[in-house]
């Protein structure tokens, strides 16, 4: 059994990239989730999901979409993201399950 429990909320502006070429900047807003599993009757940190949305131009949207390879979502903290976005209304949801990171 896992537990997703809220652990940020993040707005701000960034920008996007994919296998290291700058795409285009955002605007997001996010939430970051700790995901933990039930562990010998405790809870164990199993890691981070990130859900949210960035907004952009429609056309700048559409052509982040694809699952092929992740998106690097730079925050404005200087964090980063590894995500996929799903649709041209900007939702994004975690490629990985390290969450935000510090590169």
């Amino acid at each position: 059994m896992s537990l997703l429990r809220l652990a940020e909320r993040v707005m701000g502006e960034g920008e996007v990239f994919r296998a290291g070429e700058r795409l285009t900047c955002v605007a997001y807003e996010l939430s970051l989730y700790g995901e933990y599993l039930v562990k010998d009757g405790s809870l164990a940190l199993a890691g981070q999901v990130v859900e949210g949305h960035v907004h952009a131009s429609p056309d700048a949207l559409e052509a982040l979409l694809g699952l092929t390879a992740p998106l690097t979502l730079h925050l404005e903290d200087g964090r980063r993201c590894d995500v996929y976005l799903l649709n041209t209304e900007g939702t994004i949801t975690s490629a990985d399950d390290r969450g935000c990171y510090w590169p």
